[in-house]
């Protein structure tokens, strides 16, 4: 593990996946012995799993060598909402192979056995955005805001599902939001002046404008 880690710092990622997967083995054939603690074994596992599975994913681009790691790691760690979420990860188009719908299935799991797990519901709110399953979209998005209201890459992916469903009122709002807290926000800003822009159209127009 500690040779991973100097591997990883050295800017040597193949050598850290090694060492990673090897502690791996070690620590699984500890578990099967009864050498092992569980809740030791679960710390010790998740920081492992999730060290070889994000570095093949984010630094190697082998993604599907990832969702090999990390269904190994939902096999061993069937309760863990992170894990359940790093193999969604794996399968999106974020770094992933670029399966959205299976991504999802993996992110609903996560969510079922950690409904307080923001990042999960804010995973999942991107990826059926990007299947153009809007409505789960918003549902995701909002439940991961209730939970973490300054996660601003969620509320701006948010206000992107609005306008793209010609709810500029309701995009403007989330915009208004993000800058409450982050009042720099240069996509906030640029986007929220587009938006009241379609209002204003709109309005000239003559159409009616959606309720906040």
């Amino acid at each position: 593990y500690h040779l991973g880690l100097l591997y990883r710092d050295t800017s040597k990622p193949e050598e850290a996946v090694k060492c990673n997967k090897k502690a791996l083995d070690l620590l699984n054939n500890r578990k099967a012995e009864g050498d092992v603690v569980n809740t030791m074994y679960q710390q010790m596992a998740q920081i492992l799993y999730n060290n070889a599975g994000n570095t093949l994913r984010e630094e190697l681009n082998r993604s599907e060598e990832a969702v090999e790691i990390f269904g190994e790691a939902v096999k061993n760690l069937p309760k863990s909402s992170t894990m359940w979420t790093l193999l969604g990860d794996s399968y999106s188009q974020d770094n992933g192979i670029g399966n959205d719908e299976e991504a999802t299935r993996h992110y609903k799991i996560a969510t079922s056995l950690d409904p307080s797990y923001a990042f999960a519901w804010g995973h999942m709110g991107t990826a059926y955005a990007r299947l153009g399953n809007y409505e789960e979209a918003i549902t995701a998005f909002k439940a991961c805001l209730d939970l973490s209201p300054q996660n601003t890459k969620s509320r701006i992916n948010l206000a992107t599902v609005y306008r793209i469903q010609g709810f500029h009122e309701k995009a403007v709002n989330e915009y208004r939001a993000i800058l409450a807290y982050e009042p720099d926000n240069v996509i906030a800003k640029e986007r929220m002046q587009n938006s009241l822009g379609a209002i204003a159209k709109k309005r000239r127009r003559g159409e009616t404008i959606e309720k906040k």
